[in-house]
């Protein structure tokens, strides 16, 4: 049991139903009024110390010499936290313009983009199983999350298409650059990174004539009081869906190919539609739609956990053979 839990695309399952919980919780804070570049500063100011301190301490307990935290990641670690900051940057400020379903739908384009993206950047074709898993997770994408009165882009939506691209290109580029090795310090150096990142564009907001960045400054100065809650979803946001999310994804997908990783990061509207239910009730429940929309998607994931057992057992058996 022991051994299957710890699967890579178990852990992804694991990582991706934590995602799923953060649009309810960002709903929940946006809904107090707070300003959205300072809600994220803090939660990765936060998630950064988390991860500072972690690492401080397993490095304490180590023998012999010790890599600093850039050392040979410094690049890696500067492009994915730019690209991560780029991608929540946009997923936040698209959800104060469009509704939470256009927002699951459009932020679902970067599924079916990474196997495209893969091969532009990398050259790595999918394999045949790998495009029938993705185009299945689309298929049921599109049923669960498309929205009733349909799609008419506003900024918006627009905001929530640029995040989709960016994370079609966080999935592919993480595939590429992770090792079991050093993923817990390339998740800790990506999120310093993202640290950094927000706060210069939060000071640029607060320093710049007011109007210089529209879309940014009306949010942010906004009036907004701290509350337990606030408190309460700053701590999950930063501990469990950064310091513990970022570390095991970086584990796993160091493992998988991206198409695959892909492929299982299109349960997140499924995730969040069953926390929804819990937290806001029966209004929340999908119609026959959205049902077999999901249930598309498990197949999808089922197909993508086949393709990773056939891999492993090649591996094993090659290494059995020599």
């Amino acid at each position: 049991m022991k051994r299957f839990l710890l699967r890579p695309p178990i852990v992804l399952v694991f990582v991706v139903m934590i995602w799923g919980s953060t649009f309810v919780v960002t709903k929940y804070a946006l809904e107090q009024q707070v300003p959205p570049l300072l809600y994220i500063a803090v939660r990765y100011v936060l998630g950064s110390l988390f991860l500072l301190s972690l690492w401080r301490f397993l490095e304490s307990k180590k023998e012999g010499a010790r890599p600093g935290l850039f050392d040979g990641l410094f690049w890696k670690s500067l492009t994915l936290g730019i690209l991560q900051a780029l991608g929540i940057i946009f997923q936040v400020f698209g959800q104060l313009f469009t509704t939470a379903s256009k927002s699951a739908f459009l932020t679902a384009f970067s599924i079916p983009l990474v196997p495209i993206l893969g091969w532009i950047f990398y050259k790595e074709r999918p394999k045949p199983m790998q495009l029938l898993a993705v185009l299945v997770g689309v298929g049921g994408l599109f049923l669960l999350t498309y929205p009733q009165a349909g799609v008419s882009l506003n900024i918006g939506d627009v905001f929530t298409l640029a995040c989709a691209f960016v994370y079609g290109v966080t999935i592919i580029t993480t595939a590429r650059f992770s090792k079991t090795s050093y993923a817990f310090r390339l998740a800790t150096g990506q999120t310093v990174v993202v640290t950094f990142v927000v706060l210069a564009l939060l000071l640029m907001v607060h320093l710049l004539p007011s109007g210089s960045l529209p879309f940014f400054t009306v949010k942010e100065h906004q009036t907004w009081h701290l509350s337990i809650g606030l408190l309460l979803s700053w701590f999950y946001m930063s501990f469990v869906c950064i310091a513990i999310a970022f570390s095991l994804q970086m584990w796993a997908m160091a493992q998988m190919k991206a198409t695959q990783s892909a492929v299982i990061f299109a349960l997140e509207p499924v995730c969040t539609t069953l926390i929804a239910l819990l937290a806001f009730g029966a209004a929340e429940f999908p119609k026959t739609r959205g049902i077999i929309g999901a249930v598309l998607i498990l197949l999808a994931v089922f197909f993508s956990e086949l393709q990773f057992t056939k891999k492993q057992q090649l591996a094993q058996a090659s290494t059995e053979g020599r």
